[in-house]
């Protein structure tokens, strides 16, 4: 499920203006989208196409990324829509409005109000009062206002912000769902253990190497050019190799 193009057309309005809309849902259509590209396709300047760009960016509702052009060198920056934040915005104004109408609905449930017959005024009662029951602008005499009316349809207008939000909540699971990361195979205990015996091993052979050939170095009545030979290791000796080395 995603994002419809109406609610990021709303939120786009509502936080950066009437120009940003045909740019933010062309680029949610596409995909990724270079200046350029976004310029000839909405018939704007490179300019202009970057002040919208920037104002949308200050928001953390578009995302960009730069590749390097090898023939003249410069760096083009092609921009996407980033899903996330759009859908915390579009959420936080959904969840305002409905805290409005529930304090709406609160004060229309407890407080009587009056209005004026050729719609000038709506006041409480109070200020009814003040006014002597009389329109300020017309001077009409106020008819009080049966709450039914604006009770039902703030209720309604609540009711769909509330399944707006649940189907809202819905795509935040799916967006911030993260890719489980493949799980390593593990090798068999078996395995591991015969690993770490044969590196001992090597181990104790490579030491066993080298103390064979200190003592070879400093066995008497070998020739200076054999014992030049082990101690700079210009060959590889095995231990079959330096028992035998110097028993010739």
């Amino acid at each position: 499920m995603k994002i419809s193009n109406e609610l990021v057309e709303e939120l786009t309005k509502e936080i950066v203006g009437n120009k940003a809309a045909p740019l933010i849902l062309l680029i949610k259509e596409k995909g990724t989208l270079g200046e350029f590209k976004l310029a000839e396709k909405l018939k704007l300047t490179v300019n202009q196409v970057r002040s919208i760009l920037y104002d949308l960016s200050s928001h953390s509702l578009v995302t960009f990324t730069r590749k390097k052009d090898k023939k003249k060198g410069w760096y083009n920056y092609f921009w996407s829509l980033n899903e996330r934040r759009a859908l915390e915005l579009i959420l936080s104004m959904k969840r305002q409005s409905l805290e409005i109408l529930k304090k709406r609905l609160d004060i229309e449930s407890h407080e009587t109000f009056y209005k004026c017959p050729s719609g000038c005024i709506r006041m409480t009662l109070e200020n009814a009062m003040e006014s002597q029951f009389k329109c300020p602008e017309c001077g009409s005499v106020l008819e009080e206002q049966k709450h039914i009316v604006n009770i039902e349809s703030t209720n309604k207008q609540i009711k769909k912000l509330e399944d707006e939000i649940g189907e809202l909540g819905k795509i935040s699971f799916v967006v911030e769902e993260k890719p489980k990361k493949k799980e390593k195979k593990k090798k068999p205990k078996k395995a591991k253990k015969i690993k770490k015996k044969a590196k001992k091993k090597k181990i104790k052979k490579v030491k066993k190497i080298k103390r064979l050939k200190k003592k070879a170095i400093k066995k008497k009545g070998a020739s200076k050019k054999k014992k030049k030979i082990i101690k700079k290791g210009k060959r590889k000796f095995t231990l079959k190799k330096l028992k035998k080395v110097f028993k010739r």
